[in-house]
């Protein structure tokens, strides 16, 4: 179904960019092809490309053929030859057109030839696919608000800052627990390379050796540290701070506070990744290898508990229009218990023993 069918053109929106972007601006030819957009994306037009002469074809595709034209721009944008053709007819269109034509999307600052710095555009660091197709949809739909406010519909918890920003703006209600969901989410994202190591149990080599004799004493310490970095949960939980952020009953949180502890459980979170790749990043007496690998073992079970933290209150979070709208109560208080696992524990002392007895 043609958003514009009554617009004389062949297609709503022609997509302009570089092959290096191709995957971002896939997900978003994707997204406006499910909501019924007719999209001008070069993927989707082999067959009718087969065989045509390029050059004046794009040239009639770009000037004349859609209602928008989205241009990507990037450093790579600005060098190639192809998108120099497309972006110097589409800019023929604009000089003729009375209203906005090309709709301006950066991945960089790099300036792009002709393109005027004082037009508005669409800063694509840290804003989804998703989010741009809701834009692009807005935009395609200026006369009908029921329509927009679908068409722009985003996750209820934001997990890019761009989107969070129109949380913060709108504030619904219980807002607040968005916003930490939010916050945790957006954090998280940013630690995922770090998590996939820590799965893999990868550390690179950091140089640093421990002898024999040096090593339980060190271990000692490294356990200490790692009690002293689970030991802020309890200050992040506590009920005081909960208050000062989330507001107290029938008041209004503080969107400081509540960014602040979620970047504390964040730390916590990350602390831990960081301990456990400083054990494995040491080198050790073979005698005492295997203990350092299970010590370093030891915060898989925390890590896992607070990601299953994060995963649970962001469903809750997803979840409150729907229980506002039934009357349900939202949740007044968080909780997270973070605990060892036994199973570590039992075969970590039983290397030690074994160590006592071959070391003496």
């Amino acid at each position: 179904m043609a958003l514009s069918p009554d617009s004389g053109y062949a297609y709503d929106v022609c997509l302009s960019y570089a092959g290096e972007q191709r995957t971002y601006v896939e997900l978003v030819a994707a997204g406006l092809r499910r909501a019924g957009v007719r999209v001008f994306f070069d993927v989707y037009e082999q067959a009718t490309l087969w065989g045509k002469d390029l050059y004046e074809h794009l040239s009639q595709i770009y000037q004349e053929a859609a209602q928008y034209c989205v241009l990507f721009a990037s450093a790579e944008y600005a060098a190639k030859v192809w998108t120099s053709h497309e972006r110097r007819n589409a800019q023929v269109r604009a000089l003729n057109a009375n209203e906005e034509y090309i709709l301006p999307a950066r991945f960089d600052d790099t300036r792009i030839p002709g393109l005027s710095p004082t037009v508005a555009y669409i800063d694509l660091r840290g804003i989804a696919p998703e989010a741009l197709v809701g834009l692009i949809l807005e935009k395609l739909r200026p006369h009908d608000d029921e329509e927009r406010s679908l068409a722009v519909a985003l996750p209820v918890v934001p997990r890019y800052s761009s989107e969070q920003m129109r949380l913060l703006l709108e504030k619904p209600p219980a807002w607040e627990f968005i916003l930490f969901a939010s916050e945790l989410q957006i954090g998280q994202r940013a630690l995922l390379d770090k998590w996939h190591d820590h799965e893999l149990g990868y550390a690179a080599r950091s140089g640093k050796h421990i002898d024999v004799e040096s090593a339980p004493s060190y271990l000692e310490a490294k356990f200490s540290e790692a009690q002293e970095i689970i030991s802020a949960i309890e200050l992040i939980f506590s009920r005081s701070a909960q208050d000062r952020a989330f507001g107290e009953p029938g008041q209004a949180g503080d969107e400081e506070r509540i960014k602040h502890l979620a970047r504390k459980l964040l730390h916590v979170y990350e602390g831990l990744i960081d301990w456990s790749a400083h054990l494995r990043s040491l080198s050790v007496p073979s005698d005492f290898a295997r203990a350092f690998r299970l010590a370093a073992s030891f915060s898989d079970q925390p890590l896992r508990e607070i990601r299953q933290f994060i995963e649970s209150f962001t469903a809750m979070a997803e979840r409150l229009p729907e229980m506002l709208a039934q009357g349900k109560p939202v949740r007044e208080s968080m909780d997270l218990i973070v605990t060892a696992d036994n199973s570590v524990i039992e075969e970590f002392n039983g290397e030690l023993r074994r160590l006592g007895e071959v070391l003496g």
